[in-house]
């Protein structure tokens, strides 16, 4: 796929709209947070796997063990995460993160849809609220960013590019390692005109994805095995036993597990994988707001889910599939602990394909090129 060209001008001022409209949209939402923030969660604002990454006790085999030691490196842990020096510093990087997303939607949509899209962007209460933290789905964030742009722009150049994006951000966050095998096997195979200098580049990465994934292998497999909290696979075993019996109930618990789990992913807060819906008040203060925040975020998310993948089925196709390589991210939630953060890098991406409808596609050419081929 590629932007469909356009005037310059009129999309440089579309652009620079949509993003005053976006920035002004997030910061209103951040001072709203700033004041109800408490009203939705006692803690206020808080990062709990800090103190894990700075607990000074990690390997190499440990999860995200580069992410730990870039915080620790940096200071950054749960005494420090209030300091203005990095909540600016979180909320720049975050900008420049969904940037393209921004400058993808001024070039092949409608203004009013780039206006709309820039303000939903802005507004979405979890993306703001992870704007304010250095979280390590910051990674994958910058990742499927960039994919993104490069579906638009695919060239050798953005290629390699990406290649070298997704091999960085992959050192600090493992739950890339499915992405990134994903892009060798869609991308690589079709790119057929490597120098050998970007073959060596490539060829590099490989390495580097290799080493993660032997390093990250075991507690790979530690995480889809666990049985945390009341919706692991284990747990729904066991509210299955009570209506099927003891041997059918194992198989079925295999089937409905990812179900579960992948509802969790797209309205379930993290709290509510471990405490159920009944959160404590120190965690939840109302429950009512808990469980209506729930719901409004599995609806939307689920709508928007479907829409892309509506989009891509009714015009099937090796290139339209690609679109959804950026989910192999929440395969291993399917089976390990799965809530609303797992999502979050998708959540921008899950917006901007509301506004790219099936004739956008279709009447590109360099598109229907690349699908006939």
């Amino acid at each position: 796929m590629y932007l469909q060209k356009s005037n310059s001008f009129f999309n440089k001022n579309v652009f620079i709209n949509s993003f005053f409209i976006f920035f002004c949209s997030r910061a209103f939402i951040a001072i709203l947070m700033y004041f109800f923030l408490d009203k939705y969660d006692s803690r206020f604002f808080s990062f709990t796997d800090l103190d894990y990454y700075n607990s000074g006790q990690l390997s190499i085999f440990s999860p995200n063990y580069f992410y730990a030691k870039l915080i620790q490196f940096i200071g950054y842990n749960n005494e420090s995460i209030h300091d203005l020096f990095f909540l600016l510093l979180s909320s720049l990087i975050s900008i420049i993160v969904v940037t393209p997303y921004i400058k993808i939607a001024s070039k092949i949509c409608t203004k009013k849809q780039s206006y709309i899209f820039s303000f939903l962007l802005g507004s979405h209460p979890y993306i703001v609220l992870y704007s304010l933290k250095l979280d390590s789905s910051l990674f994958p964030l910058i990742v499927i960013s960039f994919f993104n742009f490069y579906l638009f722009n695919q060239n050798n150049k953005n290629y390699l590019f990406l290649i070298f994006l997704n091999t960085f951000c992959l050192i600090f966050r493992n739950s890339l390692l499915p992405f990134s095998i994903l892009i060798y096997i869609f991308f690589f195979l079709k790119r057929k005109s490597f120098s050998n200098f970007q073959k060596f580049i490539i060829y590099i990465s490989l390495l580097v994805v290799s080493f993660i994934f032997f390093s990250q292998f075991g507690y790979g497999l530690e995480y889809v095995n666990q049985n945390f909290g009341c919706f692991s696979q284990k747990s729904i075993e066991n509210f299955l036993r009570s209506m099927f019996g003891q041997n059918i109930s194992s198989y079925l618990s295999y089937i409905f597990t990812p179900v579960v789990h992948l509802f969790l992913n797209l309205g379930a807060r993290e709290a509510i994988s471990a405490y159920c819906f009944s959160l404590p008040t120190e965690i939840a203060p109302s429950n009512f707001i808990n469980i209506l925040t729930t719901f409004i975020f599995f609806s939307l998310h689920f709508y928007l889910l479907l829409k892309i993948i509506y989009l891509v089925l009714n015009n099937f196709s090796l290139t339209q599939m690609s679109i959804l390589i950026p989910f192999s991210i929440l395969l291993p939630t399917l089976y390990g602990s799965a809530h609303m953060r797992y999502l979050l890098p998708l959540m921008p991406m899950l917006l901007l394909w509301q506004f790219i409808s099936k004739e956008t596609i279709l009447n590109n050419p360099k598109i229907q090129k690349q699908n006939m081929e």
